[in-house]
């Protein structure tokens, strides 16, 4: 190596250094925000693909080649092929529908955007008389870059201005992701660690009152069997909050709702549990994959203890076709039911999916 290599090389270390200290820096104050509505902007964590709602809401180490994965995992396209289109739609509760779109530019750009749609209102004032409707909608503007490290490791950025209208009041701000993605074909192994929504709110709803936007670092591992038509997606997500359990500080409260005492250690076990999402993608076929997908947090929150049902559990089909690819997914998020989530992914390359480097592996 000569003085030049080696200058190169140490500069870019350093870089690397200062950037790793700034994020880190930053933690402690993000951490203070807890998961449940008090931060801005919280529909930046919400799965907007089929394919992500399937295997429990959130994954990092995913297998598949789709192009909206990088919405979990930025670095992840550096491993996909180019000019790919996805197209993302969900009908939620009460008219709100959310969704996405993306488009690889070349081997390490591509461009997307996030939408959520609470619906149209009327405004009217206290004695019943009506005037303008209004809609309230958010919208994350998305630019990607991701870079591959060497054959089976990449890292990648989201960098995603968003704006909110909650009429009359409107926010804007920006936003981050950060991503490491590795895979080892010989091994069947997959795994990614992610930091996102790192940012800030520019302009506040109320003057003066900044929030903190919805920090997540999540991990994920994903193995497949030698010998069978499975893989095992395993994802800890909110590690940024060490303790997910819903605490009731009012004593008397605690006693009027009569809920059972847990020992220190069933404590310990739920609180883990709560940080951990398990998914199974099936491959009984080259054309035609089934994912289901079991997230402890939502079914311990979202369920009541007198019915509980399949709450937490999600199910999902992907059918591949030469030039495309459809997804469908229904989760269970709340006892009294759930979004029906449909994704498109189309592509411009002729035998698309015959071309994808670590196909063979996921059919073998």
């Amino acid at each position: 190596m000569n003085l030049y290599s080696f200058k190169l090389a140490q500069m870019k270390c350093q870089q690397f250094k200062i950037l790793i200290t700034l994020i880190i820096s930053y933690l402690p104050i993000f951490a203070q925000a807890q998961i449940g509505g008090n931060y801005v902007y919280s529909f930046l964590s919400i799965g907007h693909s089929a394919q992500i709602e399937s295997l429990g809401g959130k994954t990092v180490s995913h297998i598949s080649p789709e192009i909206d994965m990088i919405a979990e995992n930025p670095s992840y396209l550096a491993f996909s092929s180019d000019k790919n289109l996805s197209l993302s739609y969900t009908n939620s509760f009460a008219k709100i529908n959310y969704g996405s779109s993306y488009y690889r530019l070349d081997s390490n750009w591509s461009i997307g955007l996030q939408f959520i749609h609470y619906g149209d209102f009327t405004r009217a004032d206290e004695r019943g008389f009506r005037y303008e409707k209004f809609s309230i909608s958010e919208y994350a503007f998305i630019l990607n870059y991701a870079k591959k490290l060497n054959k089976n490791l990449s890292v990648g950025l989201n960098f995603k201005p968003v704006i909110s209208a909650f009429y009359p009041y409107s926010s804007y701000g920006i936003s981050s992701d950060w991503g490491v993605y590795y895979f080892n074909p010989s091994k069947l192994f997959w795994t990614g660690f992610v930091i996102k929504n790192i940012g800030i709110q520019i302009k506040p709803y109320i003057a003066k009152n900044y929030e903190m936007l919805p920090l997540e670092i999540n991990f994920g591992m994903t193995k497949k069997l030698e010998h069978a038509p499975f893989a095992f997606f395993f994802t800890f997500h909110n590690l940024q909050t060490p303790n997910l359990r819903y605490q009731i500080l009012d004593e008397n409260i605690v006693a009027s709702l009569n809920l059972p005492q847990l020992s220190i250690i069933e404590q310990v076990g739920d609180n883990i549990l709560r940080h951990s999402i398990i998914g199974v993608e099936i491959f009984p076929d080259k054309k035609l994959n089934i994912k289901l997908g079991y997230n402890y947090q939502k079914r311990a929150e979202m369920s009541v203890s007198t019915y509980k049902g399949i709450t937490g559990y999600s199910f999902g089909i992907s059918l591949k076709k030469s030039k495309s690819l459809f997804s469908y997914t229904y989760a269970k998020n709340h006892f009294a039911g759930g979004p029906h989530q449909i994704s498109i992914l189309l592509n411009t390359k002729s035998n698309y999916f015959e071309n994808i480097n670590f196909k063979k592996t996921i059919n073998e």
